[in-house]
């Protein structure tokens, strides 16, 4: 999502991979567990730059 618009962005197996989510890369959002739900959000969110967020 944010990758085409940031430069330096990390590919999605390391975000995965920092987060404890490297087996639920082919897994559906729905799919995945309320705990595992919150760890891909915090994943996003520490990858959004903060400019994005301030403006």
């Amino acid at each position: 999502m944010w990758a085409g618009c940031v430069s330096g962005a990390r590919p999605p197996a390391d975000v995965l991979e920092r987060v404890g989510l490297t087996g639920k890369s082919g897994v559906r959002v729905k799919q995945l567990s309320g705990g595992e739900r919150r760890r891909l959000d915090l994943a996003v969110v520490a990858e959004v730059p903060l400019t994005a967020v301030v403006v």
